[in-house]
């Protein structure tokens, strides 16, 4: 620590100046002073007052912006959801389709063979081979 010449304080010591302070208080406090400072300050009070209310606006209008983009945003998510259990629906029903499909293609294959054997002997037959 550094200390100051002729008032045996140390550089810590002294109070650091903010950007926000207008200006250090002066050595005599004279009334008029006093006044036209608490005058000063009771305008930037004023002042910082309005840009809180302005701030304030402004949050409450993004508010009200995100709450109908949320409102749109469960919209569009809740079509997506509907579109996703028609399409579970649309593969449920194509699997029984093909389940079917596949049976009933069974079924005439085994009958197109019966038929073409039944053909067979019957001409086997008129053709006196038995």
């Amino acid at each position: 620590m550094s200390r100051q010449r002729g008032t045996g304080a140390t550089a810590d010591s002294t109070p650091s100046q903010s950007p926000d302070v207008a200006s250090p208080l002066p050595a005599s406090y004279e009334p008029n002073h006093i006044l036209q400072m608490l005058v000063q300050n009771q305008k930037d009070i004023a002042s910082l007052t309005t840009k809180i209310d302005r701030l304030i606006d402004d949050v409450k209008d993004q508010t009200a912006r995100m709450t109908s983009s949320e409102i749109c945003m469960a919209r569009i998510e809740t079509n997506i959801e509907h579109a996703k259990d028609e399409i579970r629906e649309t593969r449920a029903d194509l699997k029984k389709h093909k389940e079917t499909a596949q049976l009933d293609f069974r079924i005439l294959f085994g009958a197109i063979i019966t038929a073409t054997l039944g053909l067979g002997a019957v001409m086997a037959h008129g053709f006196k081979w038995f």
